[in-house]
Formats: C-alpha cells, structure tokens, sequence
C-alpha cells in the first residue's frame, strides 16, 4: 500500500512539472508592456520612471490602473537579471512584514522566473518576476480577479 502512495505521489509530482512548464519563461520589455496595455482600452497606463531616477538599476516603470484608478500593476524593467532578483526578495520581505490575521501565499520559483503572491483578509498582492523585469501588485483584494486578467495578458 504504501508503494502505491509513493508512486502515485511521484507521478503527480511529475505531472504537475509538465503542466507548470518548468522551463524558462519568456519575459517581455518595458515597451512591449506598454504596448499591450494601450491596446487594452479599460486601463490607463503613465510613465513612472522619472520617480526611480536615483536608482541607477531601475531603467524603465510603468504603471498601469483601471480608469477609475481603484487598482494598479506595475512593470518595472531592471538593468540586470541579479538586481531584478534582488528588487524581487525585498519586496517579497516587505510584503511578508505587512501580513495581519488569517492570510495565504504561494510562490514559486523556477529557472527565470519567481512569483509571489499574497492573499490577506483585505489585499491582494503579486510580486512576478521574469528575468530583469518584474511585476509589483499591492492592492485591495477585491480587484484579484481583474488584476489576474492582467496577469495573464503579459504573460506573468
């Protein structure tokens, strides 16, 4: 019996890897980020960049907010993958410092990409990370489904 359990254990492990693609995943520009949510008419989408201009690794943000600017996503396009990762675990550990009460998070973390994301019984937070760039999301969690959509469309 408890052979059984292993092997069925081991080959969902192994399905789940196929299912997940555990390969690198493609990451898009700060320009092509752009691009996409223009096309998008429900969001507005502004330059942030000159906001970061004392940090000499963060080259390109982009907020994009639905049109009554109840939420926000921002793509942040970094000089090198290292400090990419870097901007990724401080603000992982600033989100982790922020949980109250009941709360649930995921993350993974394969080859080029790292996603974290945090559930709270008032916010929805997403840190998606793909080789230089990453996604920040803190917002109200009734909008996890919209900001999800986003998500998706850019491919993080």
């Amino acid at each position: 019996m408890k052979k059984k359990i292993i092997r069925i254990s081991v080959l969902l492990v192994i399905i789940s890897i196929f299912l997940t693609g555990c390969g690198n995943k493609k990451s898009i520009t700060a320009e092509e980020f752009k691009n996409k949510m223009e096309k998008e008419e429900k969001y507005v989408i502004g330059d942030a960049t000159e906001q970061f201009k004392d940090y000499n690794q963060i080259k390109k943000v982009y907020i994009v907010a639905d049109k009554k600017y109840k939420y926000q996503l921002e793509f942040y396009e970094i000089s090198t993958a290292d400090e990419a990762v870097s901007f990724y675990n401080n603000n992982k550990d600033i989100f982790e410092k922020e949980k109250t009460g009941a709360s649930a998070y995921n993350e993974v973390n394969v080859a080029n990409y790292n996603k974290y994301t945090l559930k709270t019984s008032d916010k929805y937070k997403v840190l998606s990370r793909i080789d230089n760039t990453v996604v920040y999301v803190n917002a109200d969690k009734k909008y996890k489904d919209d900001i999800n959509i986003i998500l998706k469309t850019i491919g993080y």
